[in-house]
């Protein structure tokens, strides 16, 4: 048996860690697909398809998918040119790892399905997660026990089509990811619609401070602003325009903003804090284009801090 070398060692380390993190990329970014074309209505969060995971996930199968096959062929090649090389220890350990991790994972992340259908998840999204961990799994698993078997390096036609069944997957999930979550420029759109909400939001914030100092609304959205107590007021952040605040009545008012794009339809608004003692506090669900936000102080749940001066009466 021939001795392991530096180069044998890193070669096979790093073609094996590189599979890894495509298997996670792949389950993640179709998880996450699955999640936002079939919303559940019991969770208690809304699924972000552009939170950060999802942005790694794409990033990283269009990097590593290419590094992959790259690898794979290079060790192919070394064992066709020396058959010994495929008795290396660092190449059967690595394998015998893999083949455990993956029927491992595959089993695990069945019974937690299993265990989320019976506390009653989607039966849809149960049987589309199920078989998304069954392919990828299972694909690695027979991938690897023919490759112990030394099928792919003395059946070369076959690891090509091998190899190209595993772009054209890596290919047509990406393709899918983009065609239901959206460009890099509608998640940038999105991005600066999120920070206008969270602007408002602090806007309202802002308001009902002020009533509850004052015991009445602010007349105009400049009277928010307060140096001596750090208070001043977000403006857009693409285009650094002010946002739009009117007083509609004693105890009302609306907060508005210009949004790229409308909300999107799995966003629940119990997502974001709820503000007691102001209806409608939580509620940003939106279209495209200027949108206000009506929103009014219910004296019930709320006080204000300090009363307004007694009016004297002078005979």
């Amino acid at each position: 048996m021939e001795n392991n070398k530096p180069r044998d060692f890193f070669m096979h380390v790093a073609t094996f860690a590189v599979l890894y993190f495509i298997a996670i990329a792949l389950i993640t970014l179709l998880f996450t697909l699955i999640d936002y074309r079939l919303p559940d209505t019991l969770s208690n969060f809304f699924t972000d398809p552009y939170s950060g995971p999802v942005r790694f996930a794409i990033a990283s199968l269009i990097i590593l998918s290419p590094l992959f096959v790259w690898l794979m062929k290079r060790l192919q090649e070394d064992v066709r040119t020396n058959s010994e090389r495929a008795k290396l220890s660092v190449r059967k350990w690595l394998t015998y790892i893999t083949l455990f991790i993956a029927g491992f994972t595959a089993v695990g992340d069945l019974i937690t399905l299993l265990y989320s259908f019976l506390g009653g998840s989607l039966p849809a999204a149960f049987a589309l997660k199920a078989l998304t961990l069954l392919t990828v799994a299972g694909a690695i698993f027979g991938y690897f026990f023919l490759d112990l078997k030394g099928f792919w390096n003395t059946h070369r036609t076959e690891s090509w089509y091998a190899a190209y069944g595993f772009i054209a997957l890596v290919v047509s999930s990406v393709l899918l990811g983009f065609a239901v979550l959206g460009s890099p420029i509608t998640q940038r759109e999105l991005r600066f619609d999120e920070e206008r909400r969270a602007s408002l939001d602090q806007i309202q914030s802002q308001v009902v401070g002020y009533w509850q100092s004052n015991a009445k609304l602010p007349e105009k959205i400049d009277d928010l602003n307060n140096p001596l107590q750090y208070l001043t007021l977000p403006t857009d952040p693409e285009t650094g325009a002010g946002y739009e605040y009117k007083k509609t009545g004693n105890l009302s008012f609306e907060v508005c903003a210009t949004f790229a794009r409308a909300s999107s339809i799995t966003q629940k608004g119990e997502f974001y804090p709820s503000m007691p003692g102001l209806v409608g506090a939580n509620n940003w669900k939106h279209d495209a284009g200027h949108i206000c936000f009506a929103r009014s102080i219910n004296t019930d749940l709320t006080k204000p801090t300090q009363l307004p001066p007694r009016q004297v009466m002078i005979n």
